[in-house]
């Protein structure tokens, strides 16, 4: 699939997501706040100012072809995911 945007190769990727297979739904809460949700090597994939996907890079590579690339390599890279 393409995407107007690549944030790929970051050295860590803070999406504040719960783990998958992650039994809570909804909101973080507790100890779970602890887990920032970190992915290293992450990458953001951006399409239509949404972000669509975020995961390893190499996961998001074998599914999406930004438009435009930001090799993000030595930086942290924290994605707005704003309700």
């Amino acid at each position: 699939m393409n995407v107007d945007l690549m944030i790929h190769s970051a050295a860590q990727l803070v999406t504040c997501a719960s783990p998958r297979g992650h039994r809570q739904a909804g909101p973080k809460r507790a100890a779970a706040m602890a887990d920032v949700g970190a992915i290293p090597g992450g990458a953001v994939a951006i399409s239509d100012d949404k972000i669509v996907a975020t995961g390893p890079t190499d996961e998001l590579r074998a599914h999406y072809a930004g438009h435009k690339t930001i090799d993000a390599s030595g930086c942290v890279v924290c994605p707005g995911f704003v309700d």
